[in-house]
């Protein structure tokens, strides 16, 4: 009977000490991996700090406007007042100003063979461009011409 106990306590310390050292090895991989995420963030903000001390200096007033001079034709400095109403500035023409962004292209869905569509499923196929007042206009005669005659 002695025998078989010391059997069973024996597993059993045998069972402990593998578990425990399986449990060292799994810690000291997580500090190995939690380690390695500290460095990789210290090295990010090394890095940041890198970045915003030549943001720092490539930004100097001074550098700026000897650069402005150097490469820029007529640049003046700016200085009080020297900025222009709103109204100094040019309006674009009617003719020129975009009024919608979708319509209905009309030569493309030819080209595909969708001409016979009709209804709702018409509406949907265009293209994303700009059109200008005249060409509304003429869409919009257009389209009501053909609405007149399919009804």
């Amino acid at each position: 009977m002695i025998r078989v106990s010391h059997l069973f306590w024996a597993t059993i310390f045998i069972g402990l000490v593998i578990t425990l050292f399986q449990l060292k090895i799994s810690v000291q991989q997580l500090d190995d991996e939690r380690n390695a995420a500290v460095g990789n963030i210290n090295e990010t903000r090394e890095r940041i700090r890198q970045l915003q001390l030549e943001w720092t200096q490539l930004n100097q007033p001074r550098r700026l406007t000897k650069l402005s001079q150097d490469f820029l034709a007529g640049f003046e400095e700016s200085r009080a007042g020297t900025i222009a109403p709103v109204d100094s500035i040019p309006v674009r023409p009617d003719e020129m100003r975009p009024v919608a962004l979708l319509t209905i292209d009309e030569a493309s869905n030819a080209a595909l063979g969708l001409h016979s569509i009709e209804g709702d499923e018409a509406s949907r196929i265009g293209s994303l461009r700009p059109i200008h007042a005249p060409d509304l206009i003429s869409a919009m005669i257009n389209q009501s011409g053909r609405r007149g005659g399919s009804e």
